[in-house]
């Protein structure tokens, strides 16, 4: 398997996750059209499967988004139950930091992460604000590393 291949699959499942970013981004769904912009040819597997994603755009996540709850998710599709393509934003300290100082870090994010000005903020830009204890979000950071992990030793490739 070639590494131009490789390459084209693994911008293809950026694509389909910023696609699903870009879902959620728009305010008046469906009334405005979405422009998907790839960096390949028109006519090869990953045009076609970007045009296939944009007929019908969906959330990438395994629930709705709390900011376009019409829009359904990608694993609403028929075929697609098991997609999920969350993308996470979070804050990380060094290993070894007191438990009190991550308890209050963890404190303040989190009350800043809910006034209504932050979460009014991040809804203009589709993003439903979530949060989680520092050990949810250890999980599911390990969750993540073994699901790509796993993805990316499926077609062979191999770290560089």
């Amino acid at each position: 398997m070639g590494h131009s291949f490789k390459r084209r699959m693994l911008s293809l499942a950026l694509g389909a996750s910023l696609l699903g970013c870009a879902a959620m981004a728009q305010a008046a769904y469906p009334d405005k059209p979405l422009r998907l912009v790839l960096p390949f040819p028109a006519g090869g597997a990953t045009d076609l499967m970007a045009r296939s994603l944009a007929q019908k755009p969906g959330v990438t996540g395994r629930t709705r988004s709390q900011v376009m709850p019409g829009v359904p998710t990608i694993a609403e599709t028929p075929g697609m139950a098991d997609y999920d393509m969350t993308l996470w934003l979070g804050v990380l300290a060094p290993a070894g930091t007191p438990a009190d100082v991550v308890k209050r870090l963890h404190e303040v994010i989190e009350a800043v992460m809910r006034l209504p000005e932050v979460v009014r903020q991040m809804a203009e830009y589709g993003i439903d604000v979530r949060t989680s204890s520092p050990e949810e979000f250890r999980s599911l950071i390990r969750s993540d590393l073994a699901k790509w992990a796993a993805v990316v030793r499926k077609p062979g490739m191999q770290a560089q």
